[in-house]
């Protein structure tokens, strides 16, 4: 599997590079992404298969699951690059998310994907102290994108791999779906959000802003390193509520997450309207 991966991490990597060297054009990383995707479903065989738990019955067929799958991997790479605007926080979500998926891949005895996450929380950690506020190194698109691919690979395993466990074992997720969502809240919740207010206002949503959710933070007068607190302890409390609830109705834990994350939202919109004001 290791042998497998890195090759092709390479092309992340290369892009990232370029990218953080020469400012490429989001066309040409999307296309890069793509092409990384397509390696991923074709090489690594990891794949989205179906709808799992909201509709057990229903299988893709081989074209919709590597279109799905490509689509999950670009999200998710793209998610992570677009939180990395403040010291610290791509690297302390990606820890938090590593050593949740790590915890449970052991708890699974899928000891190389646990090796994968756990390898990777500690070599994030010890990057986060250099880039903790004020930081003397960056992430830059070289770091998140890579990060970032892995990240979708690992969740899309996770996915996967919870499906397919007993309904009995302590360790499964009544939803695999919604679990991940847990896992991957902060960049999902932020890129989709940053997607709808700049289509709102007639922006390309591949525009670079300060609408983020910890540019707003920042901006409320936060620092970076306050913003990256108050974030990571919402992230926490998202993957803490769906361990809670994991044996629980999953359409119940959907509107907690639902309800939850667009509270925050319109708290911090409210929040920087009046300090406009």
């Amino acid at each position: 599997m290791v042998f497998l991966l890195l090759p092709i991490l390479i092309i992340p990597f290369i892009i990232g590079l370029l990218d953080d060297l020469f400012h490429l054009k989001p066309n040409a990383k999307l296309l890069a992404q793509w092409v990384t995707a397509s390696l991923i479903f074709a090489i690594l065989q990891i794949r989205i298969t179906s709808f799992y738990d909201f509709l057990p019955d229903y299988e893709f067929s081989t074209v919709l699951s590597y279109c799905v799958t490509a689509f999950v991997v670009v999200v998710i790479t793209n998610s992570l690059n677009l939180i990395d605007g403040i010291d610290g926080l791509a690297a302390a979500f990606s820890v938090i998310a590593c050593l949740f998926f790590g915890s449970w891949f052991l708890m699974a005895e899928q000891y190389s994907f646990a090796l994968i996450c756990l390898s990777l929380a500690g070599g994030i950690l010890a990057f986060l102290f250099q880039n903790w506020e004020p930081s003397n190194i960056f992430m830059g698109d070289t770091g998140s994108l890579v990060i970032g691919t892995l990240l979708s690979i690992i969740t899309i395993q996770f996915v996967n791999s919870n499906h397919t466990l007993s309904p009995t074992d302590p360790i499964k997720f009544n939803s695999s779906i919604l679990a991940a969502l847990c896992a991957m809240i902060i960049p999902l919740v932020d890129t989709t959000r940053i997607i709808i207010v700049r289509l709102s206002l007639g922006i390309s949503p591949f525009t670079a802003d300060q609408r983020h959710i910890h540019h707003g933070l920042v901006k409320l007068g936060f620092t970076h390193k306050r913003a990256v607190y108050i974030l990571a302890l919402v992230h926490i409390a998202m993957i803490t509520m769906a361990i809670l609830l994991r044996h629980g109705n999953q359409f119940l834990l959907l509107a907690l997450v639902v309800g939850i994350c667009l509270t925050l939202c319109l708290l911090l919109r409210r929040a920087l309207i009046r300090m406009e004001r």
